[in-house]
């Protein structure tokens, strides 16, 4: 990608690094690595025509295994906490965004305002 001067380098991320989730904690230690490897990748490629982006997905993917759990078992959600839920093709949006437009290098869907 670098030496044809074009491409994209997608990734994606989990709300437990951005929002403190004790049940989450162990797993938010490395989206927080991942993050930092992935902003320190996007400083090495800028210029070189690479781009770099990260969504940071703060909800639950609908036909997902994690959302067949939670249906299955809602008593694993802290009491007062909604959980907001995205289709794939919702997702798919936003990393075409985050392709297309090229002007951040994160973009976080789903998490509370």
């Amino acid at each position: 990608m670098v030496e044809r001067g074009e491409g994209a380098l997608l990734f994606s991320s989990g709300s437990s690094e951005h929002y403190v989730a004790p049940y989450l904690a162990n797993f938010g230690i490395a989206l927080a690595a991942q993050r930092g490897y992935l902003r320190q990748l996007e400083v090495e490629l800028r210029g070189t025509g690479v781009y770099v982006g990260l969504l940071n997905i703060g909800v639950l993917i609908d036909g997902s295994k994690a959302a067949q759990i939670i249906d299955d078992n809602p008593e694993v959600i802290p009491a007062g906490l909604e959980i907001v839920r995205m289709s794939g093709d919702e997702l798919g949006d936003h990393y075409w965004r985050l392709y297309t437009e090229r002007d951040k290098v994160e973009l976080d869907v789903g998490f509370p305002v």
